[in-house]
């Protein structure tokens, strides 16, 4: 972890990579693409999930009681994960009407969440 997702080896025997539902995935490919000297590409990329720790394990997706935060406390999942992807599909010029749509959605309802929140 600590070559290719440095980022999440900082945290040192906090940061663990092992996906509930795949706990053979360990990098192997990694090491095959290295031994036949294939491109690795996406250096310190990764997604990195808060857990509680009660088990060394993770799912695909946060689970419903997390409510991400930033450092001034709001909460910022609709530009984290629906409009930075967004973004990134535009500057490549990808069409993505259905991301679009939802994320237009999802930011009103977020807007009025924090209307209503005062």
């Amino acid at each position: 972890m600590a070559k290719w997702f440095p980022s999440a080896a900082y945290h040192g025997d906090r940061a663990w990579a092992v996906h509930i539902d795949a706990p053979f995935i360990l990098g192997d490919g990694i090491t095959l693409g290295e031994q036949v000297g294939a491109q690795i590409t996406g250096h310190d990329r990764g997604l990195i999930q808060p857990t509680p720790g009660f088990a060394r394990n993770v799912e695909a997706f946060l689970p419903p009681w997390v409510v991400a935060v930033n450092k001034e406390g709001k909460r910022f999942e609709v530009e984290a994960i629906w409009g930075e992807p967004l973004r990134r599909a535009m500057v490549v010029g990808a069409k993505t009407p259905r991301l679009e749509s939802l994320y237009a959605q999802l930011k009103e309802i977020d807007m009025a969440r924090s209307q209503m929140a005062g």
